[in-house]
């Protein structure tokens, strides 16, 4: 069974997993806290900037990374709230994205990890962070505020696996089938 971790995003956490984690069990692998005994390291958004810069010998799965935003970070968060409201009313899952946003605004409550966050997001600006990882896997989404704008010059100089596929940005909270498909790959 292979062992994996999650690393969140901004104003994300544990709770907004639930569905994740249940599917995860089911395909077989093992959640774990503790990063160095992880197999495979999923990252979400805002989660890439907390990998450690050490070598790792797990693989990264990286999720629609907060590194590819067109403008600025504030630009980049007050579209993706217009995009979560649309899509929400588009099919049909309001109750969702309430009970998300609620989680959203309680984990967002940790200033402390916002602003380490905040520091990394602007240190690695619209590049992703160096992993040195065994094998990386990106997952990119062209209409995402967050991902969809990835540089071609990142694309070309980072050893990594991009993958671009049609989506939302939470929908590995949402539909996370799709995502542990990827990881049975990666």
């Amino acid at each position: 069974m292979p062992h994996i971790a999650i690393l969140y995003g901004f104003a994300e956490g544990p709770a907004h997993a639930r569905r994740l984690k249940q599917r995860l069990e089911k395909e077989g692998f093992t959640i774990v806290n503790n990063l160095s005994e992880a197999d495979i390291i999923l990252t979400h958004s805002g989660g890439v900037l907390e990998l450690p810069s050490l070598p790792l010998q797990a693989k990264i799965l990286c999720i629609t990374p907060n590194t590819g935003y067109a403008y600025s970070l504030r630009n980049a968060a007050k579209h993706k709230i217009r995009l979560d409201i649309v899509h929400a009313i588009r099919t049909k899952s309001l109750g969702f994205w309430l009970k998300k946003t609620a989680l959203n605004i309680w984990y967002g409550m940790n200033i402390v990890r916002g602003i380490r966050l905040y520091k990394a997001a602007k240190r690695c600006g619209r590049d992703l962070p160096n992993i040195p990882a065994h094998r990386v896997m990106v997952v990119i989404q062209p209409g995402d505020p967050w991902s969809g704008n990835i540089p071609e010059r990142t694309i070309r100089k980072r050893l990594y696996t991009f993958v671009s596929i049609n989506g939302y940005h939470d929908d590995l909270w949402r539909i996370p089938k799709t995502y542990t498909d990827i990881l049975k790959h990666l």
